[in-house]
């Protein structure tokens, strides 16, 4: 793949992040609700931070192993959020989400739609050297995240497939952690 696979919806639309997104990133990154669930950010989180994040994604752009897109508000272009697929496996067929949404923007459908479209993606135009298409997207998240949980399994269809004990670092304290899966079939 070489193209890189913008996504739209009816309020959204997923692009390739840019340097420019630095600000909105670091709008939403250095609050500590956002901050709570993701491993490997410093709690003084700087705009210098988000230059480095925005780079490392654009210098490990490797569309067969990562994709992540900026969840951009389709009516002003704001980066609002993020959200990836990650760890694709070509002989598996599958893939991990992961996704950070700026709180202001949260309890609005915005990740729902975001994550939608990326599954819907994954499942119908995301091909594989062999022509073939995802069979399995799942994520792992903490086992305090509910919000995360919920979206999941209560407005996405994914089935809490495991927990996982101390599984996640997150500043020196590990954390539980629940796995979910969704399969192609059950998808369609």
């Amino acid at each position: 793949m070489n193209e890189f696979p913008q996504l739209e919806t009816d309020r959204l639309i997923l692009r390739e992040p840019q340097l420019s997104d630095a600000d909105d990133v670091y709008d939403y990154m250095r609050r500590g609700s956002v901050q709570t669930f993701i491993p490997n950010i410093p709690v003084e989180y700087t705009r210098e931070n988000a230059k480095e994040y925005l780079e490392s994604v654009k210098d490990e752009l490797n569309l067969e192993e990562k994709i992540v897109w900026g969840i951009t508000h389709r009516s002003d272009s704001k980066l609002i959020g993020m959200a990836n697929i990650h760890d694709i496996n070509e002989r598996n067929k599958q893939g991990s989400l992961g996704y950070a949404l700026n709180p202001e923007y949260q309890n609005n459908g915005y990740m729902t739609e975001a994550v939608t479209a990326i599954i819907d993606y994954a499942f119908t135009d995301y091909t594989f050297d062999d022509n073939n298409i995802f069979h399995r997207v799942e994520a792992e998240v903490a086992a305090e995240n509910k919000p995360s949980r919920s979206l999941l399994t209560d407005k996405l269809g994914f089935t809490e497939e495991g927990k996982h004990r101390d599984k996640i670092n997150i500043r020196g304290h590990y954390h539980d952690a629940y796995t979910y899966g969704l399969l192609r079939e059950d998808w369609q």
